[in-house]
């Protein structure tokens, strides 16, 4: 991605709420639906080897796709991620 580009979606990206790590799990969704998890090969701040073992320790079912993306592949590779939610099932997002 060019250096423009890469800093244009840096400034509108907002800081993710850190209540959310620390709030207790309510609701298990992806137990009860078909899950899907992006492995990011070039993922600087979750390495690729610990997503892997991340999907093998759920105890379900999860598909997985490849991607050499950074940590952000809906920035770095959007038409896969385009690709890997329109593989999913119909009516999953409705």
């Amino acid at each position: 991605m060019p250096i423009e580009e890469d800093e244009k979606r840096k400034a509108v990206i907002k800081p993710h709420s850190a209540a959310t790590l620390k709030s207790p799990l309510k609701y298990e969704a992806y137990k009860h639906m078909p899950t899907t998890y992006l492995i990011s090969t070039n993922d600087q701040a979750l390495p690729c080897e610990r997503q892997k073992e991340l999907v093998k320790g759920a105890g379900v079912k999860i598909t997985t796709t490849i991607s050499n993306s950074c940590h952000s592949p809906f920035l770095s590779e959007s038409k896969l991620v385009i690709e890997v939610i329109r593989r999913q099932p119909e009516g999953i997002y409705k």
